[in-house]
């Protein structure tokens, strides 16, 4: 009886290190999902910065070192709604912890809406865990809508 007993607890604690040793492997650092809120929010920061960038050439404080102060962003972004819609996943790469992404950046402003497609590489730095996002499709959206203006001959 004491044999038996004693592979019995030998059994528990050996099943106990492996349920306990399968949920740390679960806690691993992977990449979120296309509209998981961090990623979501990362996107919308690349978004609003790069418009801060745009609206500082704008008004001509974009100079070397000179920029929007935060408090004149924040004026303007204010009355500007910058969203994300119709989010897809187009591929997942775990071994690279990479999803590509797509979407319609939705901008509202003055009551004028906007919708910008875009699409989005994730990626999780394995070591420190800090999201990365790789966008693109503004710089196009913003070529394609600059109008052209004819040279006089």
């Amino acid at each position: 009886m004491v044999r038996k007993s004693g592979l019995y607890q030998f059994a528990i604690i050996l099943t106990a290190i492996i349920f306990i040793a399968v949920l740390l492997s679960g806690c691993s650092k992977s990449v979120p999902g296309c509209d998981d809120g961090k990623t979501v929010k990362a996107v919308i920061n690349t978004v609003s910065q790069d418009f801060k960038k745009d609206l500082a050439g704008i008004a001509g404080v974009g100079g070397p070192g000179m920029e929007l102060s935060d408090d004149e962003w924040r004026t303007i972004r204010a009355g500007m709604v910058i969203d994300l819609e119709n989010i897809r996943e187009h591929s997942l790469d775990e071994a690279a912890g990479k999803r590509n992404c797509a979407a319609n950046v939705m901008i509202v402003q003055a009551g004028k809406k906007e919708l910008i497609p875009v699409t989005y590489v994730t990626e999780m730095n394995k070591d420190t865990g800090d999201l990365k996002i790789t966008l693109s499709g503004l710089a196009e959206y913003k070529k394609a809508q600059t109008p052209s203006v004819p040279v006089p001959e």
